[in-house]
């Protein structure tokens, strides 16, 4: 699979989910069995504001051709998909997400796993 295409599935996932947090912030935390204050629900948006912003890297990402732009852009991401990998995994440990949370945790080990995959391989995939 060339690397464009990763860039467009974790867009496509990165935007579900930003608009998710955006527009319905305290309903789609409850999904996943986080309850959320009406003052807490400011972070939750926030964190659809990253979500959106990632989106867009990944987007814009996928049109560029430069192998090295490519690799930085994929090396952030695996980073990031595996910070965000082990917050989720936490969560799911200590009881604060529901079943549903699983899925978020499986989600974003793949998007992790892929990135790496990306990153060591290179620029050949692009």
């Amino acid at each position: 699979m060339k690397v464009f295409v990763f860039f467009w599935i974790k867009a496509v996932i990165a935007l579900i989910f930003a608009l998710l947090l955006l527009i319905l912030p305290m309903t789609a935390a409850s999904w996943f069995g986080v309850e959320v204050s009406s003052d807490g629900s400011m972070i939750v948006q926030m964190l659809g504001v990253v979500l959106l912003g990632i989106a867009l890297i990944c987007t814009f990402a996928g049109f560029n051709e430069s192998t090295l732009s490519v690799r930085n852009t994929m090396f952030s991401l695996a980073v990031t998909d595996t910070l965000g990998f082990l917050i989720l995994l936490l969560g799911q440990i200590n009881g604060i997400m529901n079943s549903y949370g699983l899925l978020l945790v499986v989600l974003w080990a793949l998007l992790a796993l892929a990135a790496w995959l990306y990153w060591i391989i290179g620029g050949r995939m692009v």
